[in-house]
């Protein structure tokens, strides 16, 4: 521990931070299970024969949706943890 004694008052400084970038970091870790969820739920729904077109629309659009804010909140917490060092 007496090698981190020297950049203590970096952390202490920069701690919101870093302690945002990190809540932030693990939404997107959260966000990025929710992708194969839905393509096995599409996937069951197919192999029963109990897909709809508007559903297949529906499944690719929220795929999207969760891919563009994965992409933002993953430069957001990029910005906050490695811009702060």
């Amino acid at each position: 521990m007496d090698k981190f004694r020297h950049i203590k008052d970096f952390f202490i400084k920069y701690k919101w931070r870093y302690m945002l970038g990190i809540f932030v970091l693990l939404f997107v870790d959260g966000l990025q299970l929710i992708t194969p969820k839905l393509l096995g739920l599409l996937t069951d729904a197919l192999l029963v024969q109990a897909l709809t077109m508007h559903q297949i629309y529906l499944y690719a659009f929220l795929i999207i949706i969760i891919a563009v804010f994965i992409a933002v909140f993953r430069f957001i917490w990029r910005m906050l943890i490695i811009g702060a060092s």
